[in-house]
């Protein structure tokens, strides 16, 4: 009896779920596999007392050209669509979720297999199959047919650097860059101070602020005033290495002159994101291995939350074209 062919996706953001998604409607058996607590990589939210915060991608930046209806389709459940500046200073068509925009990549697990807390440490090839290692477990996860990573290209590295046959992959992988960023979350103590203002200011970026977000202006949008402050690629490598603290009331102290408004909080937590938006792309849709290993990601097209899903879109296609002709 001949069994379905299996892929072992590592990463359950935006590219990931969707060549998972692609995947297992071709027939293929995927396991996801990812290292946070949920889903979403980078389009990530936080649920608060004041209202949700979008602290990874803010809204979802859409390509020029005409896109894969597959990619229409995940992105039409209730988003809004604004000529938007990205992160990049950019101006495009944007869609702006009515919920969070996790609230997007939840959608997408569904009816998918994937398990959280699991950190790869290790891979293997023993000649026919793929096993992986997870640092939260001691044996071996497999047998796969193929593997699919999707994290961050020196994380990818670290693991590929270990296996000799990857040589040509890991020096494709080491000419991807990102940049960094620092994202705050702020609710000012003294809301009566903060006028209707905007959701999106996009003229604080040579102060070090590439997006100030005004969540509760977001369409639909809820809850107190409060802001989501997205620094500058500049500013963020400038200041990475230091405390959350410090770059919170940094950043909050930026936007607050700008904004006219008291530099003081209710509530104010920074993240920072080592790996935020991609300042060097492979240019190719996805990168292939060796022995079905296969690499995906926002990395290989650009910066944007479209971007990965295309890619991921294309490794899927690739990957079941591939497993088609094994059968």
């Amino acid at each position: 009896m001949q069994h379905a062919p299996t892929l072992a996706i590592i990463g359950a953001g935006a590219s990931g779920l969707m060549a998972a998604s692609e995947a297992q409607r071709q027939g293929i058996v995927c396991t996801v596999f990812d290292k946070a607590r949920r889903a979403g990589g980078r389009m990530a939210s936080r649920r608060s007392d004041w209202g949700p915060f979008n602290h990874g991608a803010p809204f979802i930046s859409m390509p020029a050209s005409p896109t894969d209806a597959r990619l229409q389709r995940a992105l039409s459940l209730g988003a809004s669509t604004l000529r938007l500046t990205d992160i990049s200073g950019e101006l495009r068509s944007s869609l702006v979720p009515a919920e969070t925009v996790n609230a997007l990549a939840q959608r997408w697990t569904q009816g998918l297999t994937c398990h959280f807390q699991h950190t790869l440490i290790a891979l293997k090839h023993d000649g026919q199959s793929w096993w992986l290692q997870f640092s939260e477990q001691a044996e071996w996860r497999g047998p796969f047919d193929r593997v699919l990573l999707t994290c961050p290209p020196p994380q990818a590295l670290a693991l590929l650097s270990k296996l000799p046959s990857q040589y040509r992959l890991c020096q494709t992988l080491q000419a991807m860059h990102h940049a960094p960023a620092w994202s705050v979350r702020w609710v000012p103590s003294e809301p009566s101070s903060v006028d209707a203002g905007d959701f999106l200011r996009d003229d604080l970026r040579a102060d070090g602020i590439a997006l100030c977000i005004r969540e509760d202006r977001r369409p639909q949008g809820t809850g107190a005033p409060r802001y989501t402050l997205h620094a500058s690629a500049d500013w963020s490598t400038e200041h990475l290495e230091d405390s959350p603290e410090v770059a919170a009331h940094a950043l909050m102290e930026i936007a607050a002159k700008a904004l006219r408004i008291p530099a003081r909080a209710e509530y104010l937590e920074a993240h920072r994101w080592r790996y935020a938006w991609v300042s060097q792309a492979a240019g190719e849709a996805f990168l292939r291995g060796a022995n079905g290993l296969f690499y995906a990601g926002d990395a290989c097209l650009g910066a944007t939350v479209a971007d990965a899903l295309h890619s991921g879109l294309a490794a899927a296609d690739a990957l079941c074209a591939e497993l088609a002709l094994t059968a």
